[in-house]
């Protein structure tokens, strides 16, 4: 059966899959399955030697179908192969376990520890790793390694350290993989001496020259850390020399190799090290440009979230009057959010210039950055202005503006609070909108009227726009997932255009159209390994008051379509063929934490799930997940990238957090972000629980505005905001009150204006 991999000491080259599109590869397999169970049965007293070898055979099918998936970016589905395969031993005559039976076991373990490794549950892999030890020698060698692994990834550095120790003298792996990989962790427990004695170590020992070169890139990298410039930037040169004369300019570690050349060069205050940064972008580009074709959208997630971090090093030069980091920005914007058709060839053309001649005479653009630097996450702001070149802002560590204080807690507490109280803190607090507006309006051209910002981290769930900062009261301020998204034509209202309208569903009753024979779970599987209580069902309440405002909403359409019951096959299928929809649900997002990534680590290629940890729940998603013919009622994020929407000129979710999600250095990966890159238009979303009264109040009146009044998308936005800022009610004494007029009311709403840029496609 297929045996579960060895650690590699290098940095591994970017992996790519293709996947499958339809449910063809589960069919097949499972019907092996089946038919294997079924000759068991048939031949169930044939004896021990016959039912150990069907066992062995099942085990193997179990290991390709999985890995299989796995190579198809499928890994919620992979994963639940290796359960099913588990869950048959369970059910073998404990006379039948012979030591080839659980061999096979053991390596269907390990295979699923490696998968949940690579899909960042660390922990996870920990728990596989306790109920399954290891009963030979080489599977210790095996299972040692993968929780140092873990342990890594988890910053418990002194027990990984310690299991490497215990790896000293085993034959599974050869001494230099040891030594490398003893080395990389002393690195990251900033033992570098200690480090750079065992990679000089590794170095010698191996006899694989590609191994060889990647651990002196990484011993250069150490030298540096240790003052020893000069000697590591001769060391990385003959890296780079080597890797150019075997390989080639555009190899992936011969482009790893320059951006680690960039970040010595930079440590030594070496003045070229801003062009090696601009060959590593380069060099970068064309990369992505090469692979991206024929890869599956899963594919893509994993690639880019391995790059994205790498190509955000570049915004450590902090360069000002300089248009090149304003470039990396905009290209960084526009892989993450680029569609699963488009390659990044359509996004070569966009840079600082194109974004400055569509900017009106009084306008500006600012995109907000994270990125590292000396080891610390800061934030900072590229602005551009019509005319000169963009300018650089560093504005904050990233923990001066998490930890700043707001009531009893932080900023980061109170972003994710539940209570109205927080929030209202936060949106009067007048400091916080100094310290994150004054440095930037103070760069904009006097006369500045009209702003278009791409948010970055947790700024992507505060509304920054509504901060009390008087400066902004003068200014029109346009959030946007990209600058580049700059347009000024207005787009044609489309009167007649068929709209979708989701609401009043009931979350326990399964739909009634069964979806499948192979129907998909994928969001369900995903947040049960999270958190096993889901195994019981998730807990999404009646909302009382989506019903009325859905059916107030569907009479201000012409041709609306109104879903009570909202089977989700049938949505996922409705929505391209809509120009608008409207969720009157419960939106879900749950605040995935994606590890440090060691250094040594940085290019090895990893898993996007955070699109799978939010989304919209549909009918029955309390139970769905458990019956087989039905989808699991959870739209996650990660499915909707997977429609193409770019028809779809306005979604509005009327339900709670759905802009939220874990935030990277480019966006929270929530349903926002899955709208975006299927190619939606203007999004209209929520960042906490909205009171139903002042919500209804709310999107009646958006409605009206742009359906009966001809109002643009952000007049009517505006409009409504103000009207449940402003509503009044009279009690039985006479007195008149404004019950919304606390931001908690009004400001969850969020509006990311549409994708406007017009980029060949």
């Amino acid at each position: 059966m297929g045996h579960y991999p060895s650690p590699s000491s290098r940095e591994e080259g970017r992996r790519m899959h293709i996947g499958t599109s339809n449910d063809s590869l589960n069919l097949l397999y499972s019907g092996r399955i089946s038919a294997l169970k079924n000759k068991m049965a048939s031949h169930a007293t044939a004896g021990g030697v016959y039912q150990t070898y069907q066992m062995r055979q099942m085990a193997r099918t179990y290991s390709e179908w999985a890995l299989r998936l796995k190579d198809a970016g499928r890994y919620p589905e992979a994963a639940r192969v290796y359960e099913q395969a588990l869950q048959e031993y369970e059910h073998v005559d404990s006379t039948l376990l012979t030591d080839k039976l659980s061999a096979d076991r053991f390596a269907l373990c390990m295979n699923q520890c490696e998968l949940f490794l690579r899909r960042g549950m660390y922990e996870s892999a920990l728990g596989l790793l306790a109920n399954n030890p290891p009963t030979t020698e080489e599977s210790r060698c095996i299972w040692l390694h993968h929780e140092a692994e873990a342990y890594t990834y988890l910053g418990r550095y002194d027990e990984a350290l310690s299991l490497y120790e215990q790896l000293d003298g085993t034959t599974c792996y050869s001494p230099s993989t040891i030594d490398a990989n003893r080395g990389y962790l002393l690195e990251e427990m900033g033992r570098y001496e200690e480090a750079l004695e065992y990679l000089r170590r590794a170095s010698a020992e191996t006899t694989d020259e590609m191994q060889r070169h990647i651990i002196l890139s990484n011993e250069a990298l150490l030298l540096s850390h240790t003052g020893r410039s000069d000697e590591a930037l001769s060391t990385i040169d003959r890296c780079l020399t080597w890797l150019l004369s075997t390989y080639g300019n555009h190899h992936p570690d011969y482009i790893i190799a320059l951006r680690k050349r960039a970040e010595i060069m930079q440590s030594m205050g070496h003045p070229g090290s801003a062009d090696a940064f601009r060959e590593f972008f380069e060099k970068e580009k064309e990369l992505l440009v090469g692979q991206y074709g024929g890869l599956d959208p899963q594919a893509r997630l994993d690639l880019w979230y391995t790059h994205k971090p790498l190509m955000s090093e570049c915004f450590s030069l902090e360069l000002d009057h300089d248009d090149f980091l304003y470039d990396v920005a905009l290209f960084r914007r526009g892989m993450t959010f680029l569609r699963h058709d488009e390659t990044p060839h359509s996004l070569i053309g966009i840079n600082a210039g194109s974004v400055r001649e569509t900017l009106p005479k009084d306008g500006a653009a600012i995109e907000f950055v994270v990125y590292e630097r000396d080891s610390t996450s800061h934030y900072g702001a590229v602005v551009a202005t019509p005319t000169g070149s963009t300018r650089f802002l560093h504005l904050f560590a990233a923990t001066d503006l998490h930890d700043y204080a707001i009531g009893n807690g932080t900023l980061l507490d109170t972003v994710v609070s539940r209570q109205y109280a927080d929030k209202n803190g936060l949106y009067c607090d007048s400091v916080l909108a100094r310290k994150i507006w004054e440095p930037i309006v103070d760069l904009l051209p006097s006369g500045t009227r009209e702003v278009w910002f791409a948010p970055d981290g947790i700024i992507h769930q505060l509304a920054i726009e509504y901060m009390p900062y008087a400066p902004l009261r003068k200014m029109q301020l346009h959030r946007v997932v990209s600058t580049a998204d700059i347009r000024h034509s207005r787009e044609e209202r489309q009167e007649d255009c068929d709209v979708l309208i989701v609401g009043g569903i009931d979350y326990i009753t399964l739909p009634s159209v069964v979806d499948s024979l192979q129907a998909n779970h994928a969001a369900a599987d995903y947040l049960i390994t999270l958190d096993k209580r889901f195994q019981r069902g998730f807990h999404f309440p009646t909302l009382s008051h989506s019903r009325s405002e859905v059916d107030s909403l569907s009479v201000l359409f012409s041709h609306p379509e109104v879903l009570y019951e909202a089977n989700e096959t049938y949505v996922k299928e409705r929505l391209p063929q809509v120009c608008q929809a409207i969720f009157s649900t419960h939106g879900y997002s749950f605040q995935v934490a994606m590890p440090r990534v060691p250094k040594a680590h940085r290019d090895s290629l990893m898993s996007d799930n955070t699109l799978y940890a939010a989304g919209l729940a549909l009918s029955g998603a309390r139970k769905a997940f458990l019956s087989p013919q039905h989808e699991d009622g959870l739209l996650s994020a990660r499915e909707l990238i997977d429609l193409p929407l770019d028809g779809m000129n306005l979604v509005v979710l009327s339900a709670c957090q759905t802009a939220q999600g874990y935030s990277s250095d480019e966006g929270p990966a929530g349903v926002l972000r899955g709208l975006k890159k299927a190619g939606a238009g203007t999004v209209l979303a929520t960042l906490w629980p909205v009171y139903d009264p002042a919500s209804e109040l709310f999107m009646l009146t958006f409605f009206r505005c742009l359906r009966q009044e001809g109002m643009a998308e952000r007049e009517a936005f505006m409009q409504a905001q103000e009207n449940v800022r402003r509503h009044e009610e009279t009690l039985r004494d006479g007195t008149v009150i404004h019950p919304y007029n606390e931001p908690a009311y009004w400001a969850p709403f969020i509006l990311v204006e549409g994708n406007t840029l017009n980029i060949e496609r």
